[in-house]
């Protein structure tokens, strides 16, 4: 993993690892930099959903991998949670 920044520490939610552990390199890569994307600007990406507590988890995308996750205040400190990974094309809807 890549070192986080003194204010926020990354945590992969155990179905978020298991699926970085079989990403291939370049995606692996693309992951870090969304990741480095959120660090800078966690309040912008897309709505995904709200937690039972009310916080707001986002999405961030970079081209067909979509990073859901949501900054947390842990014992250890300001913690941003991945809780999921998703590798998927974008399908545009029907117009019909």
């Amino acid at each position: 993993m890549m070192p986080s920044p003194p204010w926020v520490r990354i945590a992969l939610s155990p179905r978020a690892q298991s699926l970085y552990d079989v990403m291939e390199p370049s995606q692996q890569k693309r992951f870090w930099h969304i990741v480095a994307v959120i660090r800078q600007a966690p309040e912008d990406g897309a709505f995904f959903m709200r937690n039972a507590d009310g916080s707001m988890v986002r999405q961030m995308t970079g081209a067909n991998l979509h990073v859901i996750s949501t900054v947390r205040m842990w014992p250890i400190g300001r913690v941003l949670l991945i809780a999921l990974i998703e590798i998927n094309d974008w399908q545009p809807w029907s117009v019909n």
